[in-house]
């Protein structure tokens, strides 16, 4: 193959040509983030503390309205608010939507806890049951 001898027709130059590229040796090791299904876990990981964050604030104004402090339903609520953080960042993950904007959705998704997963919930039965659920 000869070379061109004038870069400016467009041509690449010798030392930019490459003849065959190799890929990277293959390993055992699991990638940090993201993974080839899409998932950016760091991210996923991030969100799921915001929504964590948001079930502590929740269960604080729940104990200033003048509730007793009880450890099993504090854990029980935090968790639940991890749980819907969780949901609501692979919902988001999913739908593209932006990093910030899934944040808030991720600590309001923590403030609801419970009351969110019981909202989806109630339209998973209703999308399984075959009714139209707004």
């Amino acid at each position: 193959m000869a070379e061109p001898t004038s870069t400016a027709t467009g041509a690449v130059p010798s030392a930019l040509s490459v003849e065959y590229i190799q890929a990277p040796p293959r390993t055992t090791e699991v990638p940090l983030h993201p993974l080839s299904c899409g998932v950016d876990w760091l991210a996923l990981l991030l969100m799921v503390v915001i929504a964590l964050w948001g079930g502590v604030v929740s269960y604080l104004r729940h104990l200033a309205k003048g509730a007793q402090f009880r450890i099993w339903f504090c854990i029980w609520h935090i968790s639940s608010a991890g749980l819907s953080g969780f949901c609501v960042a692979l919902l988001c993950q999913e739908k593209h939507i932006s990093v910030p904007l899934t944040g808030v959705a991720c600590a309001i998704a923590g403030h609801m806890g419970s009351e969110l997963i019981k909202i989806f919930e109630y339209k998973i039965r209703g999308k399984a049951a075959g009714k139209d659920v707004a």
